[in-house]
């Protein structure tokens, strides 16, 4: 038997500096194999091949490259890897592309599977979206539904919203409009757009800024104020004020926009409404959104709200405005024309209007097309 000793093994330039070991033959080690230590961090996005083996300091096993990510390293494929997010995985180049299931440690409610996106990127060229919501008819996305523990999956079936990530930090707020959520999006979407909000609040504080039924944001209470097309102070309930909004479909971004106009029961006129949660009780209604989206079975709408009188508020409107200028509006949604997506119910008018080009322009208050264009899809990032 013959000794060799040396330092450094390299393979050669002309075969890609591989060492091949061939068909018929073993490399046995009696001593020890030291494979390349990394942290999760440090797995590396690119210059892999299917195969390739490190040893992963974070978690104390192997991680594998499989040809899209690395397994055994909190990768998210099984309930032992689960991820912290989505975002997590993408930044961290453990997973880069596709669209998959991956468990995540969600804040509040464990570990769960969550379908997530890892092909659309957003305008800083990032990606990482986790689904929160679906919904099979796009503008009855305001009927709401009780809110749910269990997994969303990407082809909407009536209507879906977790419990599991209200105290998820999310940056990003986007909607997806079309048959399902399992295919090309952003551009290849009928329709798909996000809200910003550089200060990153929590999921549950997109809706609400407290836990009471009357800790809504209102466009004249909640600063900074919403305006509507002609200037002046919106008087609706609005989702929580945002940085900028982006059109994924179009390649837009839109910092005109930084309201979300929802319905006419603001805090000066909305009243809870009395519908029990599926316990049977009724101090969790529909109003109390920071309940919803924390805890399974509570109602979660728009749509039955009610006002002081005790009739329901029979709104909810979500969009995005076009491109072009828009300085003295600073919403699209209820009550208001200017929109390049616009779904849901207005003033007893319901419907989902997308435009053909990004300056395409709805133009019309009380959209009433009576149409659908598919499945609405919320996802957070």
């Amino acid at each position: 038997m013959s000794t060799l000793s040396l330092h450094d093994l390299k393979g050669i330039s002309a075969f890609s500096n591989k060492i091949r070991v061939p068909t018929g033959h073993r490399l046995t080690f009696e001593g020890a194999l030291k494979l390349r230590n990394l942290t999760t961090a440090q797995l590396p996005a690119t210059g892999n091949e299917e195969g390739d083996v490190v040893y992963n300091s974070d978690t104390k096993n192997l991680s594998i490259w499989s040809g899209t990510a690395w397994s055994g390293s909190q990768d998210g494929s099984t309930a032992d890897g689960a991820a912290t997010s989505a975002k997590q995985l993408y930044d961290d180049g453990i997973v880069t592309s596709g669209k998959s299931w991956r468990y995540i440690n969600t804040p509040n409610g464990g570990v769960k599977r969550v379908w997530c996106d890892f092909d659309t990127q957003d305008q800083f060229g990032k990606s990482g979206w986790m689904l929160v919501a679906s919904y099979a008819v796009d503008y009855e996305w305001t009927f709401g539904a009780m809110t749910q523990s269990t997994e969303i999956g990407p082809t909407a079936s009536g209507r879906q919203i977790s419990s599991n990530l209200g105290d998820y930090d999310a940056t990003m707020f986007r909607q997806t409009i079309d048959a399902n959520v399992d295919r090309n999006l952003g551009a290849s979407a009928l329709a798909d757009w996000y809200f910003y909000n550089s200060s990153a609040p929590r999921w549950k504080e997109w809706w609400a800024y407290g836990p009471g039924g009357a800790d809504i944001y209102s466009g004249n209470n909640y600063s900074p104020y919403m305006y509507n097309d002609g200037g002046g102070t919106h008087d609706r309930q609005m989702l929580r004020p945002f940085t900028s909004a982006y059109n994924l479909k179009w390649g837009y971004n839109t910092s005109e926009q930084t309201h979300m106009s929802l319905c006419d029961a603001t805090i000066d006129s909305q009243y809870p409404p009395n519908i029990p949660d599926s316990s049977g009780a009724t101090a969790n209604v529909t109003a109390i959104y920071w309940t919803a989206l924390t805890t399974p079975g509570r109602f979660f709408s728009v749509y039955y709200q009610r006002y002081a009188n005790g009739s329901t508020t029979s709104d909810g409107s979500m969009g995005i405005l076009p491109t072009g200028n828009f300085t003295s509006n600073s919403a699209a949604g209820q009550d208001l024309g200017q929109a390049n997506v616009h779904t849901g119910y207005d003033d007893g008018n319901r419907g989902t209007y997308i435009g053909g080009s990004a300056s395409a322009n709805m133009s019309t208050y009380n959209y009433n097309s009576g149409s659908s264009y598919g499945g609405l899809y919320w996802w957070v990032k």
